[in-house]
């Protein structure tokens, strides 16, 4: 089921939605909240919504690239990839990638 919802995910982008919940998810895939919730668990090692920060954070990467030349703000960039508030973007970029966005924006010049 993990990595149906993976590709689900992947596919459709519905985790732009910042309002997305497991319950969502397991509906359009026709899997049930609790077995898709045990099953992204037991094979990925996450909470649901620690995977769909994951995608969030994923596609945030090339819109922090091109932030300066878009003149994008970091608000944008999060509402643009489904968080609700730069604070949270900030921190769930910094658990998955260990480092700040302008740590990581540093480190990719």
């Amino acid at each position: 089921y993990a990595r149906q919802v993976e590709e689900y995910l992947r596919t459709s982008e519905v985790y732009v939605n910042p309002n997305l919940s497991l319950k969502d998810v397991a509906t359009a895939t026709g899997i049930s909240s609790k077995n898709l919730s045990k099953s992204i668990n037991a094979t990925l090692g996450k909470n649901f919504f620690d995977l769909v920060n994951g995608f969030r954070v994923e596609k945030s990467k090339a819109l922090l690239i091109s932030k300066k030349e878009k003149g994008l703000t970091l608000e944008t960039i999060a509402e643009q990839c489904g968080f609700n508030s730069q604070f949270t973007f900030c921190r769930a970029f910094k658990k998955c990638m260990g480092v700040s966005t302008s740590e990581w924006l540093r480190l990719k010049k």
